[in-house]
C-alpha cells in the first residue's frame, strides 16, 4: 500500500495585533516551503476543478488563477470539467469558525504532491465576505498549491488575512521556482527528472528598522 502524508495550511482573520507581532518578531522576512509537484507537472500543466457553482464564484477563482498564470514560466493551471481529472480541487462553503480558508495537500510515497483540495468560506461570523477579500484568499490558498508554505510578515502568504500583500511578487515566485526547482532550473538534463529541494525558505529581505 502507498503511503501518503496530508499536509493542512490554515487561514485566519487574527484574533489580536499582538498575533502578527509574535511571527514578526526575528526581523527576517521569510516565506517557508511546503511542498514541491513531481510527475504532474511534467506536461507544464496543473489542472483544477471548482466543485459546486452554487455560490456562483467561478470568475472569481478563474481570474485568480489566471493571476497566478501570468506571473508563471513553465507552469500553467487549466479548468477541467470532470473532478478525476483535476490536480487541484476547490470547494466553497458556508463556515461559523475563523478559518476562512484551507488547503489540504496530499503527499505521496516519494514526497511530492499527489493532489491539493482547497476549502473556501464565504462567510465570517455570519457575515458575508467580500469579493476583494475572497480574490485575496484565492491566490493565497493556490500559493499553497503551488507548494509554498506561510511567511512570517505582510506577504500574500502571511497566514493572517489584513496583514497580506494583495498582489503576487517576486518574493512568492522565487519561492514557487525553489519549490519546484527541478521544473525550473536550467540544465541537460531531458526529460527533466523531479527532485525534492535542499532548501525550505526564501528569504524575501530584512525588515527596515
Amino acid at each position: 500500500m502507498l503511503n501518503v502524508i496530508i499536509i493542512v495550511a490554515i487561514l485566519s482573520y487574527p484574533l489580536s495585533f499582538s498575533e502578527f507581532d509574535n511571527l514578526t518578531q526575528d526581523g527576517q522576512n521569510i516565506l517557508q516551503i511546503c511542498c514541491t509537484w513531481g510527475d504532474r507537472l511534467k506536461d507544464d500543466v496543473l489542472t483544477f476543478h471548482i466543485n459546486n457553482n452554487i455560490y456562483q464564484k467561478d470568475t472569481l477563482v478563474r481570474d485568480s488563477f489566471d493571476e497566478w498564470n501570468s506571473k508563471l514560466e513553465n507552469v500553467k493551471f487549466m479548468e477541467v470539467q470532470d473532478l478525476s481529472d483535476a490536480d487541484v480541487l476547490i470547494i466553497f462553503e458556508q463556515k461559523v469558525e475563523e478559518t476562512i480558508g484551507q488547503t489540504t495537500t496530499v503527499i505521496d510515497g516519494k514526497g511530492f504532491i499527489k493532489r491539493v483540495k482547497m476549502h473556501i468560506s464565504i462567510n465570517f461570523n455570519e457575515e458575508s465576505i467580500n469579493e476583494d477579500i475572497l480574490r485575496l484568499v484565492l491566490k493565497h490558498e493556490i500559493g499553497h498549491a503551488l507548494g509554498l508554505a506561510h511567511s512570517n510578515f505582510h506577504d500574500l502568504m502571511n497566514p493572517l488575512v489584513n496583514y497580506q500583500n494583495k498582489v503576487i511578487t517576486k518574493c512568492e515566485i522565487d519561492a514557487v521556482r525553489l519549490a519546484n526547482n527541478w521544473k525550473f532550473a536550467e540544465n541537460l538534463q531531458e526529460p527533466k527528472l523531479p527532485k525534492l529541494p535542499i532548501e525550505k525558505t526564501v528569504d524575501c529581505g530584512s525588515k527596515e528598522i
